[in-house]
């Protein structure tokens, strides 16, 4: 778009951007009053800068959100893998550590300027921040940090603020100012010259100015609106215009708008900042049309209907059911809505029907509406192949994002985490530094429960920590119970008890409880009433968790199978007959294939049959798990496998388990002969490396030297078919009798040696 009346302004940017490109940093603000046309010239000039742009805008609703307004601008950033790997790192550090109340640590703040500095090195950055006012204080804190390193490197930092005569915060544009390479820009509202070129007319431009006062958006809207016989026209487009305008100052100015509308006295300051947008001359509205639209704009009914869709959501989302569905009176405002409400409120389903949601027939895959079918029952790979092409062919980009989670959660919930993994390495690569917090923590929960479905417990913790500190339990609204569910399981997993209980004594809203959240929720609670030994505690809250799963037809295995807690309850209670039909009922409710409910229900299933069928039934579900993936399942059922073969004697096969209990990978049963091979020496040094004590420590029990045992370790991997310590079995311990004397004459060396 062509700038009217700021060729100085714009003439401003180029220079500095010349000055950048011969080493010199540069530090502009673009200051003014609402509406006056900043955002335009700022994204003119940048359109237009010969240079790589690093891009973000301050929003008041993420100003809680710590470094936001920095991950969005490294969006921009043309980083290679391993740099990209330390921005997200660094990210996630200062994250870490504002949410516990600290301040973003030096390292963070210096790491982040050395990327921006490290990409000057070889042509212009331009590292532009509109609405900076609105940026969260750590974001800004960067901003000084990086404005003052900058003197003789090629970057361009350019802000633009909301010039309100009274700033949040005076020490950053006070420190800014200071900066002897610092330059300001302050615009007002465009002359009447100015609409001489936009008019064409100076009799045109002469009505104009007096209509808008030189606000440049109600003089474009003026020209679109053209003119007529008896000069200017005031039509819709300038009503439309005055309403935007209106929706940039804060609340008190529109206070004030209204009151001088119906003609009462108002705020000076407020007025004052109308004054300066043009809206105001000599303490009245402009124009009538204005004065119309504050009067529209202030008085529209609470009970409303809600028309956009991210309003709707927000309702829902933090638990305004009742205001949620008054909105959508009429049926959901959109396929999406339709498809989101689906998902996180199964039950309103029955509120409308599926011809109240028109779809074009031609309609691009969408995420959010493969999981809403996965849900709703459909064929789990039916549901892959849609989030998979999701996936492949959808472009990454704001308004892509939530398809893109949707198709994601889609594979975790068709029990596919493998496949989920695959996709979410690039996408995390792509969006971790660049995507706003809502959505780093919604990446970050998926990853999390991904991670805990392969059996990585550890990264399941740190993935779902981040979730919350991204986002925190309040703004997460009903979906909490997700990543707090995933965070409980993680912790039982790595035996943190206490931990785990901390994250359930998090208060929850109730509206948690009518959403898909309450699931995964209760059922971490039985979790961990089994981890405390209270079966009969823990079966209440599987149940309860069915009873919710089948109330509103999501009783689907790959988001929750709870029956697995039930049958585990009555294992636990000795009612192995019962626990055998719950596990049986699950197996007949699952699609044919490999995955990891059918794992967990086979191990389940053998705990609670008898001993002689038990190797049988363990086997199957190794080889289930193994496919799946879930590799901490997978070494739980290797180990009472082991188990089981030594219960019924059958030494040979325990020996194959057990090593590939510490491997977690398939083993050839020859490998067992292997152990026949090893000499006496041999097998008291494998016996104590399997022990877990160290080159040093065997060399000192044995009186050998350290160089002597790495020998032997050397000829016991090779004659095992082993590969490193960690993967001998563990019953070589039994070779670890006290040595005694003639131990070292065994292993070939004096003691003296």
């Amino acid at each position: 778009m062509h700038l009217v009346g700021r060729a100085g302004e714009f003439g401003t940017l180029t220079a500095a951007l010349r000055r950048c490109g011969t080493g010199e940093g540069v530090v502009v603000t673009v200051t003014g009053p609402a509406a006056v046309g900043r955002t335009e010239l700022i994204q003119t000039f940048l359109k237009q800068a010969d240079a790589l742009v690093l891009a973000a805008t301050g929003a008041e609703a993420e100003r809680d959100f710590p470094l936001a307004v920095v991950g969005q601008l490294f969006h921009g950033a043309t980083l290679d893998r391993d740099a990209a790997r330390v921005v997200c790192a660094l990210l996630d550090e200062g994250a870490h550590a504002t949410a516990d109340g600290d301040r973003v640590p030096p390292a963070v703040l210096q790491g982040l300027a050395t990327a921006v500095l490290d990409l000057a090195a070889t042509r212009p950055v331009v590292v532009a921040v509109d609405e900076v006012h609105h940026a969260d204080p750590q974001s800004r804190a960067w901003l000084l940090y990086l404005a003052r390193r900058m003197r003789t490197a090629r970057v361009l930092l350019l802000t633009g603020a909301r010039d309100t005569g009274h700033p949040d915060d005076t020490r950053f544009e006070t420190e800014l100012a200071r900066l002897p390479y610092h330059r300001w820009i302050a615009l007002t509202p465009l002359t009447r010259s100015a609409l001489v070129e936009l008019f064409g007319d100076e009799r045109v431009a002469a009505d104009a100015h007096r209509v808008c006062g030189g606000n440049p958006v109600l003089a474009r809207a003026l020209a679109e609106d053209g003119s007529g016989p008896d000069g200017l026209v005031v039509g819709e487009a300038f009503a439309r215009a005055a309403r935007w305008c209106l929706f940039r100052f804060a609340p008190d100015a529109m206070a004030a708008a209204r009151a001088l509308a119906e003609g009462r006295p108002a705020e000076p300051r407020a007025v004052a900042a109308l004054t300066a947008s043009g809206l105001v001359l000599a303490g009245a509205l402009r124009h009538p049309v204005i004065a119309a639209q504050v009067l529209a704009a202030t008085t529209a009914p609470a009970e409303s209907t809600v028309d956009d869709r991210r309003d709707v959501a927000r309702l829902f989302w933090h638990g305004d059911v009742a205001a949620g569905f008054a909105a959508l009176a009429g049926g959901p405002a959109s396929p999406r809505v339709a498809d989101w409400l689906s998902f996180w409120y199964p039950a309103s389903r029955g509120r409308w029907t599926d011809d109240d949601v028109p779809r074009a027939p031609d309609a691009v895959p969408d995420g959010l509406r493969v999981l809403a079918g996965l849900v709703r029952g459909e064929h789990p790979d039916a549901a892959v192949e849609q989030a998979e092409q999701v996936l492949r062919d959808c472009a990454i980009t704001s308004s892509t994002l939530e398809s893109l989670t949707g198709a994601l959660a889609t594979l975790v919930y068709a029990d596919r985490p493998d496949r989920a993994a695959r996709w979410s390495a690039p996408l995390v690569e792509q969006t971790t530094a660049h995507c706003r917090p809502v959505w780093q923590a919604l990446f970050a929960a998926i990853r999390a429960e991904t991670a805990l479905r392969l059996g990585d417990a550890a990264e399941a913790e740190r993935c779902g920590r981040a979730a919350i500190t991204h986002f925190s339990v309040e703004q997460w609204g009903i979906a909490a119970g997700m990543p707090l569910a995933t965070l409980v399981r993680a912790k039982l997993a790595l035996g943190k008890l206490e931990d785990a209980a901390r994250y359930l004594a998090v208060p929850l809203a109730d509206a948690v409880f009518e959403s898909v959240a309450a699931l995964p929720y209760l059922e971490a609670r039985g979790r961990h009433l089994l981890a405390l030994d209270r079966p009969e505690a823990a079966l209440a809250e599987f149940r309860r968790c069915g009873e919710l799963a089948a109330r509103w037809d999501v009783d689907v295995p790959g988001l929750v199978p709870w029956r697995l807690g039930v049958a585990e309850s009555h294992v636990r209670m000795g009612k192995v007959s019962a626990a055998r039909a719950v596990v049986d009922e699950q197996l007949l409710r699952l699609h044919p294939g490999p995955s990891r409910t059918r794992g967990l229900c086979l191990l389940l299933r053998a705990r609670a049959s008898d001993y002689r069928d038990r190797p049988r039934m363990l086997e199957e579900a190794v080889e289930v798990l193994r496919q799946a993936g879930d590799r901490l399942t997978l070494s739980a059922a290797l180990a009472e496998l082991n188990d089981a073969y030594r219960f019924t004697s059958d030494t040979g096969r325990a020996v194959t388990a057990d090593r590939a209990t510490r491997s977690g990978r398939p083993v050839e049963e020859s490998t067992v002969d292997g152990v026949a091979g090893l000499s006496g020496a041999e097998r008291r040094v494998a016996g104590l490396a399997a022990r877990g004590l160290s080159n040093r420590q065997i060399a000192a029990k044995l009186y050998v030297t350290v160089s002597t045992v790495e020998q032997h370790l050397t000829r016991i991997y090779r004659k095992l078919g082993v590969g490193r310590r960690a993967e001998l079995p563990s019953w070589l311990d039994r070779f670890t009798e006290d040595p005694g004397v003639g131990v070292a004459g065994d292993l070939g060396v004096h003691r003296g040696a």
